[in-house]
């Protein structure tokens, strides 16, 4: 045996007891080693038999890894709603709502509340969750003492930690043609308790505007302009109430004038006075007939209105059978197709009927008359106002945007068609529930004689008007 292939062997049998001492196999030919070692031909520093535990290792790392990336899973509570249930039931409760009326405003709610629809996740504290939950009960028993302390104790956990709650809640056009009628259920002494139980909350729009130009000074562009809008909505409709034109047109003005105060220096007291002059000094009445319409319409159009009353109600006992009286056993609807019926406002806080409708409210007796003529031509003109148009003619009806809604085809005095379509300026809209029965059924060969009591108001940044009924009073058929 050469040196070289004596060399060759040796170094193989040294490499060979390495791995075998390592527990390794060895990966190479008696041949290779018989030939030399190759430089290009190293040996796998992972032998193929350890591949698979290896992947397994790392599978199982991955799968640890994935699952502390994971995100915590959701509470198994939906936190949005119970803080809309909450919502519902501290305004129920601020009212003092009776049993009655709890139940009247559940059959309100059924053609009334919005749809919760897909949200965000919430994202809150444990202990922001448990003192909602705890204030809900406390709320549903109308246990005044744990509200108090739980109230106090929910507002410090949302200044130390603020939620992020998707639980906004969109007026709904059928919770603005029914807040009148909620309205119109409270007693005096009802209105005083709510007013009383915004306390310090009680907003002056005067001394929001010199707030928010204060706190907003320091903001920039998309920051600023968040809260202008937020803070320009509100004085609308703290200044206008439900009055969909004049309060669009204050918004933009508020608006206008928040950003050109934006980056001025100067007292308060000369805004004070411009600020007045654009809001026009609206009186506390004014104000609080305002806030309790929007709060009104706010808690009908809450999606979990519903479940809110029937939680109070159960909350009652053994109140809970006289409450739901109402609710099933309502009032029998006058005949219908009776001719030359004289028109009658509903009383104040009566509205039990469903089909003949109690609409009228306040603002039913203030109605002025009016020719259809002339309000088709001008709409704007009329915004905000209640109408009454006496003597039309009924000719057909169509399906509203909404089932709960139903559109009327009218003829004018003078032989106009106002069709039962949003293709004009001007609809005549009409809530099924309050739809005599020969509107409501009424064929395609048929028309009757009415009196219309209407409620102008403006949709689509002013570009369409519906007139919604609020009292029909129908004489008979053609």
């Amino acid at each position: 045996m050469s040196r070289r292939r004596f060399a060759g062997v040796c170094l193989a049998f040294v490499m060979a007891s390495a791995a075998l001492g390592l527990g390794i196999a060895p990966t190479f030919s008696t041949s290779r080693a018989d030939q030399g070692t190759d430089k290009n031909d190293k040996p796998s520093k992972k032998p193929a038999a350890d591949h698979g535990k290896d992947k397994k290792t790392k599978d199982t790392k991955k799968r640890a890894t994935d699952k502390k990336e994971k995100k915590p899973a959701p509470h198994p509570l939906d936190v949005n709603r119970l803080s809309m249930e909450y919502k519902a039931l501290r305004t129920l409760r601020n009212l003092e709502a009776t049993p009655a009326q709890l139940s009247e405003i559940a059959r309100l709610a059924k053609t009334t509340i919005g749809n919760a629809g897909k949200r965000e996740p919430a994202k809150a504290a444990n202990a922001y969750i448990d003192t909602l939950k705890e204030l809900r009960e406390a709320l549903v028993k109308n246990n005044e003492e744990k509200m108090e302390t739980l109230q106090e104790k929910l507002d410090e956990l949302r200044e130390k930690d603020p939620p992020d709650l998707d639980d906004e809640i969109d007026i709904t056009d059928a919770a603005e043609m029914e807040v009148q009628r909620l309205l119109n259920m409270l007693s005096p002494q009802q209105v005083l308790a709510y007013g009383e139980s915004l306390g310090d909350d009680l907003p002056d729009p005067v001394q929001l505007i010199l707030d928010g130009i204060e706190e907003g000074r320091e903001l920039k562009k998309e920051e600023w302009e968040a809260i202008r809008d937020e803070l320009a909505e509100k004085i609308s409709w703290l200044v206008c109430g439900l009055n969909g034109e004049n309060a669009l047109k204050l918004e933009e003005q508020v608006s206008t004038f928040l950003d050109r105060k934006h980056s001025g220096k100067g007292k308060s007291g000369g805004r004070e006075v411009e600020i007045r002059k654009l809001l026009g000094s609206p009186g506390p009445f004014v104000l609080l007939n305002n806030i309790l319409e929007h709060d009104l319409a706010m808690l009908l159009s809450n999606a979990r209105l519903k479940e809110a009353t029937k939680a109070c109600l159960r909350g009652q006992g053994t109140q809970i059978a006289d409450a739901e009286k109402p609710a099933t056993q309502a009032p029998a609807p006058p005949p219908q197709k009776r001719k030359k019926v004289a028109e009658a406002p509903s009383p104040a806080g009566k509205s039990g009927n469903s089909k003949k409708p109690a609409k009228s409210g306040k603002s039913t007796p203030k109605a002025t008359a009016a020719d259809l003529d002339d309000v088709l031509k001008s709409p704007e003109k009329f915004d905000g106002q209640d109408l009454k148009f006496e003597d039309v003619t009924i000719s057909g009806t169509a399906p509203g945007k909404q089932d709960k809604f139903l559109l009327l085809e009218i003829k004018t005095g003078s032989g106009k068609v106002v069709p039962a379509t949003r293709g004009q300026k001007l609809t005549i809209v009409i809530a099924k529930a309050d739809a005599p029965d020969s509107i409501a059924q009424m064929k395609p060969d048929q028309s009757v004689s009415a009196t219309l009591t209407c409620h102008i108001g403006s949709g689509n940044k002013g570009k369409h008007w519906d007139a919604k009924v609020r009292h029909i009073v129908v004489h008979g058929d053609k």
